[in-house]
């Protein structure tokens, strides 16, 4: 599951399934959640993306390198 949680608000959970299975989370999933579920729901908030820090633990998904390569190029 992942959810992102600010001042300003909640952006619902996610959790992370394959055909009404729980999968684990890889850099894949994650890269891909950021891209097609995060990123739309700042949008449509119409939450700048220069407005707000990105944060988050140094779990293996979070750090894999396409991911820290986006992370780098959006915030």
């Amino acid at each position: 599951m992942w959810c992102a949680v600010s001042s300003r608000c909640i952006v619902e959970s996610y959790f992370f399934e394959e055909n009404g299975v729980l999968v684990t989370v890889n850099g894949h999933r994650f890269f891909k959640i950021l891209n097609q579920f995060f990123y739309p729901e700042l949008r449509r908030r119409r939450i700048s993306f220069n407005s707000i820090w990105f944060q988050q633990d140094g779990a293996t998904a979070h750090i894999a390198r396409p991911v820290i390569a986006e992370l780098q190029r959006k915030f």
